[in-house]
């Protein structure tokens, strides 16, 4: 299991979006195993997540509480790392 962090989804110089599957942000080492379609649907699968928080909340994705989103994961059946 290897745990993606949130930051990763999060493009650092533009507001209102997200990142997932194979355009997230990640190093030479991790990239190879990141484009796996296995690991684009996790990614993804948090990315919609976080959007709906973040519409919900009428905030930018970048200010979405974590633990709100590894709640709302966990509610729908995703496996989290360290859990």
């Amino acid at each position: 299991m290897v745990s993606v962090p949130y930051g990763c989804l999060v493009p650092r110089q533009l507001d209102g979006l997200l990142a997932a599957g194979r355009p997230i942000s990640c190093d030479a080492n991790s990239h190879g195993f990141m484009r796996e379609i296995p690991q684009c649907w996790l990614t993804g699968h948090a990315a919609g997540a976080a959007a709906a928080i973040a519409t919900n909340r009428g905030i930018a994705p970048r200010q979405v509480d974590i633990s709100e989103l590894r709640g709302l994961l966990r509610k729908q059946g995703a496996f989290l790392s360290g859990e």
